[in-house]
């Protein structure tokens, strides 16, 4: 119990370091486009990086954030059947959603690693960074994702969290 007890721990730690993250990608995002707005319509001139970058910061924000609303149960779900059934079939039907969802986010983990090796030798057109560097948001995010679909699925079997909080 010691050791789900830290790992649940460690992974909260590591999702407010993934909200700083989340933030700075947001402020390089809306820096960037701030320049090309800035630089078109002021200096007649427009920069041909802003647009990519702004667009490389947009999807690993999508991908890291996905794994921590994960993590705060944020994300949108269809909750109708769950809301009318007993409190054991709604913690089963819980647990089961939790490991296929676990199951399609290894699946996409290993789906993005092989996107991100198969795009090593690619580089990018504008800022000409290789295009793994975007495209190993997938299997980055994807696997944070699985690590923090796992904290919730052992808050509840292990019943670290109050009935009322974990629906």
């Amino acid at each position: 119990m010691r050791v789900i007890k830290s790992y649940v721990s460690a992974m909260d730690k590591i999702n407010k370091i993934l909200m700083w993250l989340i933030a700075i990608l947001l402020g390089v995002m809306f820096l960037s486009l701030l320049a090309q707005v800035l630089t078109r319509y002021v200096v007649k001139a427009s920069l041909h990086w802003t647009e990519e970058a702004a667009r490389f910061a947009i999807i690993w924000t999508v991908f890291l954030g996905v794994a921590v609303a994960t993590r705060q149960k944020a994300l949108i779900a269809v909750e109708v059947v769950i809301q009318y059934v007993p409190l054991k079939v709604k913690k089963t039907l819980m647990i089961i959603t939790l490991i296929f969802t676990g199951m399609f986010m290894l699946y996409l983990t290993y789906l993005g690693v092989n996107l991100s090796m198969n795009s090593a030798n690619q580089g990018s057109t504008a800022l000409g960074i290789p295009m793994w560097v975007p495209y190993a948001s997938v299997p980055v995010g994807s696997f944070l994702t699985f690590l923090n679909t796992l904290v919730i699925l052992f808050e509840l079997l292990f019943k670290l969290e109050k009935e009322s909080e974990l629906i």
